[in-house]
């Protein structure tokens, strides 16, 4: 995780332009927005007289050895994976390991016997309608449904 941001601030601060608010002007129930160029922040830092002369010959090296598509495909790279992570099944055998773990400790699963006390319920009607109706969950996407810009 801590890869995928580290590449994502580098993509984003800069190769990602965006536009700052200049002034914002009301006439009657209208307003409208002016805003400056579209810059990156590595832009605006390069622009900034309070910015040190070192710190921005720093930043231009760094930018001089950055590719964006390479920067663009390790963020890919990075997301799949976090991607498989998220997705990945559990082990067959953890529900019936918990199921002996409980029996061990002495738990035993609830009997007839034990319902017997509870009151009944009547069985109500769905709010969402019939679950023989409804659609069938979608399974998780797992390829991009967007064409890459690059």
């Amino acid at each position: 995780m801590n890869q995928l941001y580290a590449w994502l601030r580098l993509y984003t601060n800069f190769f990602q332009p965006s536009m700052k608010l200049k002034e914002k002007t009301r006439s009657g129930s209208r307003v409208k927005k002016t805003s400056e160029p579209a810059q990156t922040p590595y832009q605006r830092v390069l622009a900034s007289p309070q910015v040190p002369e070192p710190t921005k010959q720093h930043l231009s090296q760094q930018y001089a050895r950055l590719n964006p598509a390479d920067l663009k495909r390790q963020i890919t790279r990075c997301q799949q994976q976090l991607f498989k992570l998220a997705t990945r099944p559990e082990p067959a055998t953890g529900g019936q390991a918990r199921r002996d773990a409980s029996r061990r400790e002495g738990h035993r699963p609830t009997t007839d016997a034990s319902r017997q006390s509870e009151p009944k319920r009547k069985p109500s009607a769905s709010r969402h309608g019939d679950r023989k109706n409804r659609k069938a969950r979608q399974p998780m996407r797992t390829a991009r449904t967007r064409s890459d810009r690059f």
